[in-house]
């Protein structure tokens, strides 16, 4: 009766061990799959940008990003407009895969969305409650001017 129970346990268990190989299995094959997915997805980007891109979008990024100083400003406001660095650095990925831009300028705005990240951290560690109103005045006020010199 003893034996038994023994052998009984010991069957789960090497059940239980021989089961964690297909879940092991699926997880590497759902990062592979995501992988391949993003892959493509950047690949399909950079093929879209190569055939919409104009020559006033390459003369724009160069005078937006033609210093280091006017590229990590411009990442940090392109952050700052769509509250995530890792758009911006996507975004980024296929301006330079496409030949938009160079990887130089790229860097320099990575390096502005990093700065808007630490920026955004630390507003929020703040209390904002005091200057709420004069920075919102401030950004729409910008976004106007923005407007302007779009038009």
């Amino acid at each position: 009766m003893n034996g038994k129970i023994i052998l009984i346990s010991c069957l789960k268990a090497n059940l239980i061990e021989s089961s964690k190989f297909p879940n092991i299995l699926f997880i590497i094959l759902q990062l592979g799959g995501g992988l391949a997915l993003f892959l493509f997805s950047i690949g399909r980007l950079s093929n879209t940008l190569k055939k919409v891109a104009s020559v006033r979008l390459k003369s724009i990024l160069q005078k937006t990003t033609g210093n280091p100083l006017k590229g990590a400003l411009t990442g940090t406001a392109v952050t700052f407009m769509v509250q995530s660095s890792s758009v911006t650095v996507l975004l980024l990925l296929g301006l330079v895969n496409s030949g938009i831009m160079n990887l130089r300028q790229a860097i320099y705005v990575i390096l502005g969305s990093e700065i808007d990240t630490t920026i955004t951290a630390q507003i929020i560690a703040f209390k904002v409650k005091m200057i709420f109103y004069p920075l919102f005045m401030i950004a729409s006020l910008s976004v106007f001017q923005l407007q302007a010199v779009l038009v």
